[in-house]
């Protein structure tokens, strides 16, 4: 099983920024959405690439969106200010996670123990 840190550090070398601590909370969010949408408890090891790869796309856009998403980090890297919502963003995640045929492959209808 592949922990959170590995999944972070795939997200961040994909994005090319591994200094910047808005790529992890991106990828919680694309984690825990992906769990949601699976209906599982964790993440199986086969969608460890496809998280980290949509949670650095997502980083990327918002990054270079001419809207500017993400407006500023602070220097320590503990605040992350965006100009769209929470619901904003989990919406376009959960969008994008479900248009996805290799996370619906994992797709349960009902949790399993």
């Amino acid at each position: 099983m592949i922990k959170r840190d590995e999944i972070y550090q795939i997200a961040a070398k994909l994005a090319g920024d591994e200094t910047d601590d808005a790529i992890f909370i991106l990828t919680d969010m694309v984690i825990e959405s992906v769990k949601n949408y699976c209906n599982l408890k964790r993440l199986p090891d086969e969608l460890v690439y496809v998280v980290a790869n949509v949670s650095a796309e997502l980083y990327k856009d918002m990054r270079n969106s001419t809207t500017g998403r993400m407006r500023s980090v602070s220097e320590d890297g503990r605040n992350v200010t965006f100009s769209e919502s929470g619901a904003e963003a989990r919406a376009r995640i959960e969008n994008r996670i479900g248009n996805m045929k290799e996370i619906s492959r994992f797709r349960r209808l009902y949790r399993m123990s």
